[in-house]
């Protein structure tokens, strides 16, 4: 009973931890459109330290910081790095996942990598006027960006 007992008070810490370490942001489709546009270029990066796969090579944009917003309404510039999400929310109510160095806004639609290890799974296409709520998370996983000649 008592092991019972600190089986559970541990899946409690683990899972109360595990909630409060992902803090999740917005940013208004304007002040996106606007970020994105500053940055038209993708530059090719390398994100490493992947468990399964080695080096993964990508096209990404070469944007240092995002201007965001925490729950409470405050500015805040959040450190780009490979392993930010967006999470798209359209009109409908669909949410769509990005990589969010990997978006790309092109003629008014934007497109991203939702997926490194199913490329099935990035054809995606969203009309720019269609984006409601824009919300952005860094899951703080083992990727980091490397400058290395290719």
């Amino acid at each position: 009973m008592r092991q019972k007992l600190a089986i559970k008070s541990l899946l409690l810490t683990a899972v109360i931890v595990g909630l409060s370490s992902c803090q999740v942001y917005t940013v208004s489709p304007e002040s996106f459109k606007i970020q994105m546009l500053e940055y038209p270029v993708f530059t090719q990066l390398d994100s490493t330290d992947s468990l399964y796969l080695g080096p993964v090579y990508f096209y990404a944009y070469d944007m240092e910081y995002i201007f965001v917003k925490d729950k409470n309404g405050k500015s805040k510039f959040l450190q780009n790095n490979p392993t930010i999400e967006a999470r798209i929310f359209d009109n409908s109510g669909r949410k769509t996942v990005f990589y969010f160095d990997t978006m790309e806004l092109k003629n008014d639609t934007l497109t991203g990598i939702r997926s490194f290890l199913n490329p099935e799974r990035n054809d995606v296409a969203i009309p720019y006027d269609s984006i409601q709520k824009i919300e952005i998370q860094n899951h703080k996983k083992k990727f980091y960006f490397v400058d290395e000649e290719f």
